[in-house]
């Protein structure tokens, strides 16, 4: 069998050159829940695996070097996580990506191709200041970004840690910002007051969902506002009761 690569579609960060390319690969192979063949892909040929006929289960991660990420049973693998340190290993390493797929096995072999997704969201962001004259946009970030997810669980997954300031833009490059999944969900499902999607109102969880920060600065404004303000904007599904951050 031959794997082919697709990558999802294009994109920009402040952490990392190209999004798109894909430069290692492990893939683990599962036949009736246990482990079969494991292999890791890092050069320019296409990979190849030798399988009898059948039916597996395939699992692939790339950008993350060669390891020994796949447990022995497949039962384990929505648990399995891929944690970095910082935000900058993704600049390092290059953005991960995770596919898996049922792939059924001929006589005859064949090719086999998996879509490769992201384990990062994109949140694109465009800052209206016209209603208060004189504000100019210093700089954006995005807050307790998750370092950690297990891409292979069926319904999203909730970080173990989180980075206090993750991906930014400076006033040169505001437009394109990005990190990891932060599947919080529902918190404040009775709300119905945009006003109300604010840290007082979930101080259990505040410090772990994802916001974006927004510095900006007011001078010659003829209502007589001057000095700095901060801006935060939880995100998610809505604006008044989720706060989840999904990846790709």
């Amino acid at each position: 069998v031959r794997f082919r690569f697709a990558p999802a579609a294009d994109t920009r960060s402040g952490i990392a050159p190209d999004e798109n390319s894909v430069e290692n690969v492990n893939i683990a192979v599962y036949r009736f829940g246990v482990l079969h063949s494991a292999m890791f892909f890092d050069g320019e040929s296409v990979p190849e695996m030798t399988l009898d006929a059948g039916e597996y289960s395939v699992y692939a991660v790339g950008n993350i070097g060669e390891k020994t990420v796949f447990p022995n049973y497949e039962i384990f693998m929505p648990r399995w996580r891929y944690r970095i340190s910082s935000t900058s290993e993704l600049g390092e390493k290059g953005m991960a990506f995770t596919a898996s797929d049922t792939l059924k096995i001929g006589k005859g072999g064949g090719d086999f191709t998996l879509k490769m997704t992201r384990m990062a969201a994109r949140c694109g962001f465009r800052f209206d200041a016209s209603a208060l004259e004189g504000m100019k946009v210093k700089s954006v970030r995005l807050r307790q970004a998750a370092l950690d997810m297990a891409p292979f669980g069926a319904s999203g997954s909730v970080p173990e840690n989180v980075e206090d300031i993750g991906d930014y833009a400076s006033e040169a490059d505001i437009a394109a910002l990005e990190k990891g999944e932060n599947h919080r969900g529902r918190l404040l499902p009775d709300n119905t007051d945009i006003w109300g999607k604010v840290p007082d109102k979930i101080p259990d969880m505040a410090d772990r969902c994802t916001y974006i920060e927004v510095a900006a600065t007011v001078s010659g404004n003829p209502d007589g506002y001057t000095g700095d303000v901060i801006y935060r904007f939880y995100i998610g599904e809505d604006t008044t009761t989720d706060f989840s951050v999904k990846r790709n």
